[in-house]
């Protein structure tokens, strides 16, 4: 015999309709059957023309026509509309941390205009520092070895520029028998 039980319902009454529906007990307890159909709920979010016959606009006022609605008002116009239509790229974006991130380990930083930034306009930071301490640019030719090998250790005694060939040399002959990197105290 199974032991399988009918979902709970309650009754409710659709928020755009007003017709009588009945929906599952665990809906109702986490804020959702407000509507009998999902036409309605989509009828819901439709934003409908002004009293002078306008459509609206977006909220943050970048001129958008607004075709739907979320509840907290933006536009839905296209996907990413928050973010890009409204300009709020970089600087303008509300998550913005000076142009800091991580990638593949290594800190990078936001720098367009120099010679070894890649397509995004981001350098790592440690090619940044030994560019400061040496007092020219890094050639492609040469690669920046931490002495350590913790890649988010940019400090100048840290690095160390060598080329290809050594760098290479110096990764193998610092591995341990388990294959992992000796660390060294700097």
């Amino acid at each position: 015999m199974s032991s399988y039980t009918q979902p709970r319902t309650i009754p409710r009454i659709c928020e755009k309709c007003g017709q009588h529906f009945l929906a599952q007990a665990y809906a109702v307890n986490h804020g959702r059957a407000r509507f009998c159909s999902i036409r309605c709920c989509n009828e819901s979010r439709r934003v409908r023309p002004k009293a002078d016959g306008t459509q609206p606009t977006c909220a943050c006022g970048c001129g958008q026509r607004v075709v739907s609605t979320t509840r907290n008002g933006w536009c839905l116009f296209r996907a990413g509309h928050q973010f890009k239509a409204h300009k709020q790229l970089r600087e303008l974006h509300p998550g913005w941390k000076g142009g800091k991130t991580f990638s593949g380990g290594r800190v990078i930083l936001l720098r367009p205009d120099h010679h070894r930034a890649h397509s995004d306009g981001y350098v790592l930071r440690s090619v940044l520092v030994m560019e400061e301490v040496l007092g020219r640019p890094i050639t492609r030719a040469e690669q920046v070895h931490h002495i350590n090998h913790d890649t988010l250790d940019d400090r100048p005694e840290n690095l160390q520029v060598l080329s290809p060939r050594e760098h290479s040399r110096a990764h193998t002959q610092r591995r341990t028998p388990n294959g992992r990197y000796a660390r060294i105290n700097v």
